[in-house]
């Protein structure tokens, strides 16, 4: 639906596992982060969604969570770089 994994190229970046569990105590309990945009923003998965999640924006700052997009493939067309 995509085009191919390999000519997708992304504005965020993929989280590493070491990334991931280095969140757990600043992201909220019930998330998953898996991205980040580079500023300490998480996005996310709410755990209790999985597998069909909507993904999350966790702004750090304000630590508000909200709607990025209603899925994962629907976030990804909107980090396509053109």
């Amino acid at each position: 639906l995509l085009g191919g994994l390999g000519e997708l190229n992304f504005d965020q970046q993929f989280l590493s596992l070491s990334e991931i569990e280095s969140s757990w105590g600043w992201v909220p309990s019930d998330y998953l982060p898996f991205a980040s945009n580079g500023c300490g923003d998480s996005y996310c998965w709410r755990i209790a969604e999985l597998p069909n999640s909507t993904v999350y924006f966790f702004e750090h700052d304000s630590r508000l969570v909200q709607v990025a997009a209603e899925s994962f493939c629907q976030v990804l067309r909107k980090w396509r770089r053109g």
